[in-house]
């Protein structure tokens, strides 16, 4: 995409996200990709700074990671209100798929297992927090991070 070119964009693998190099505000970059794409989507732009606080502060450090589960952070579209208590699972017990560990600024992060199921419940977050969100998994925000640290 030309767009993109101009903007000394990285595409960070299948995700759908792109480190943008070129300085340029965020109405500006919403408005050239939503006039160059050829379909309707949500565009989430999160400043670099963002990311690289998140990283810094690794919510996943010290934490066990249980056998079977990923880790992911899911973003809000925009910053909101606390919203839910902090720590939460669903379903709720011992055989939840997809476990709420926190939230840093409009960053929600936890673990799923790895099921067919878990797609539908990631869906609902963004019923959950009031807000449009996107998940990805940690290793892909720490793509981000070497993207970011490489501009």
């Amino acid at each position: 995409m030309r767009t993109l070119k101009t903007l000394d964009a990285s595409n960070i693998g299948a995700t759908g996200i792109f480190v943008i190099r070129k300085g340029i505000n965020k109405s500006a970059l919403r408005s050239r990709l939503t006039r160059s794409l050829p379909f309707n989507t949500d565009i989430f732009i999160v400043p670099g700074r963002e990311i690289t606080r998140l990283l810094s502060a690794d919510p996943f450090r010290g934490r066990a990671t249980p056998r079977g589960t990923v880790k992911f952070v899911s973003i809000l579209s925009r910053r909101t209100h606390p919203g839910p208590r902090t720590t939460f699972s669903l379903p709720t017990g011992k055989r939840w798929l997809v476990r709420i560990l926190g939230r840093r600024g409009r960053f929600v992060y936890g673990l799923y297992r790895r099921n067919m199921k878990v797609i539908g419940i990631l869906g609902q977050l963004d019923t959950i927090f009031g807000v449009p969100l996107t998940t990805r998994s940690w290793g892909t925000i720490e793509k981000i991070g070497v993207a970011l640290r490489t501009s």
